[in-house]
């Protein structure tokens, strides 16, 4: 697979190195690469196969996709405490999301909950990869 978007990000200091692999399309980093000092210094010397301190990957269902984000509304009636709210009205959010939609958990943004005609509403970020 050929990525029209590829960022790398190298970042070495005194305790190794630390190497990032993103799809800015799918706008996701899907792969996070830790080396030691002598491992860095090792793939560097052009050593091939150096081991590594630490190697994740993620998010490869989304890589080579375009990532898609709008606004979404939806009617938010449920009473709680206010420091529960952003939680609940994510719980709520995945109910009523468009199939293949993934709504963000944040809920604090100075607009997330308002009223609308005689109703309460959240309103917040939805993402899908096409």
């Amino acid at each position: 697979m050929e990525l029209n978007d590829g960022r790398i990000t190298i970042l070495v200091d005194e305790n190794g190195c630390k190497i990032e692999i993103k799809d800015n399309d799918a706008n996701v980093t899907m792969v996070r690469v830790n080396l030691t000092v002598e491992q860095f210094c090792q793939a560097m010397g052009r050593l091939g196969n150096t081991k590594c301190e630490k190697l994740e990957v993620f998010g490869l269902d989304k890589i080579g996709k375009k990532m898609e984000n709008k606004h979404f509304e939806f009617p938010f009636d449920r009473k709680c405490e206010w420091s529960e709210r952003g939680e609940v009205a994510y719980e709520e959010a995945l109910k009523v999301c468009p199939e293949g939609w993934y709504p963000d958990k944040y809920f604090g943004l100075q607009n997330s909950f308002f009223i609308k005609d005689g109703q309460e509403y959240a309103r917040v970020i939805i993402r899908r990869w096409v």
